[in-house]
């Protein structure tokens, strides 16, 4: 082996291990961002039916998906070295860079509507309270809190007017609570905290985090784009030396 063989092999043998950490951490990236959707839908289920917008869980636990499956096959795919599978992973997850990329601008657009389709959806559920009380109930009783900004925003309604009190699930200690601590004018043995301020702030703290994540992801997959080209050319410059 001539020193330009030698030093082509060296290349790509440092190019090939690059690649080889890079598919782990593609793994891992597609890992948590499975963790990171499942995590979603766990903590927002059960807001789906006021703010329907943020099912955007879903296309994160679809990508992570996808990226653990290319990064399991990427294992045996690059020590073989077979060059137009490089390529062909190249622009496969160049392609997902686009996508996770769009996703980030998307969910980072969306932050606005999924905060006002909340507080719109709260009040429309306790508006009609009398007509469907589950989601309501549900809520108040996972995220202790009462009302939209706060308890007494129950009193604007037509089913509270009528009863003179609070839903139970506004209770701190259900067992024990009776009609005159769901009274207004009583208030002690209930939330105080209102549902869209307390939920509000949890959305903005997972947004940041979310979103972050996103987008480091997808420039580190634009980085193994490039690596993973760059890898299939050397790959050809080698065999061109070899035969030459």
């Amino acid at each position: 082996m001539n020193p330009k063989q030698f030093k082509t092999a060296a290349f790509l043998a440092f190019l090939k291990t690059l690649m080889m950490i890079f598919n782990l951490v593609f793994f891992l990236i597609g890992f948590v961002l499975l963790i990171v959707g499942f995590y979603g839908l766990k903590v927002f289920r059960q807001f789906f039916a006021f703010a329907p917008s943020i099912w955007i869980y879903y296309p994160l636990i679809a990508i992570g998906l996808f990226m653990m499956l290319v990064g399991a096959l990427s294992f045996w795919c690059t020590p073989k070295g077979i060059v137009w599978l490089l390529n062909a992973y190249a622009i496969l997850i160049f392609l997902l860079f686009l996508s996770i990329f769009s996703f980030s601008v998307f969910f980072t657009v969306k932050h606005d509507s999924v905060t006002t389709s909340l507080k719109v959806g709260i009040e429309r559920s306790m508006r009609s309270y009398q007509n469907n009380s589950k989601a309501i109930d549900i809520l108040q009783s996972k995220f202790k809190c009462c009302g939209s900004k706060n308890f007494t925003d129950w009193f604007a309604t037509e089913w509270a007017s009528h009863h003179n009190i609070v839903p139970k699930s506004c209770c701190i200690n259900k067992n024990e609570c009776s009609n005159e601590d769901l009274n207004i004018l009583n208030a002690t043995g209930i939330y105080q905290q209102g549902c869209f301020s307390k939920i509000n702030l949890l959305i903005n703290e997972k947004y940041l985090i979310i979103v972050c994540l996103s987008f480091v992801s997808a420039f580190v997959i634009l980085g193994g784009s490039f690596l993973s080209c760059l890898l299939g050319k050397n790959m050809n410059k080698h065999k061109y030396e070899q035969m030459s």
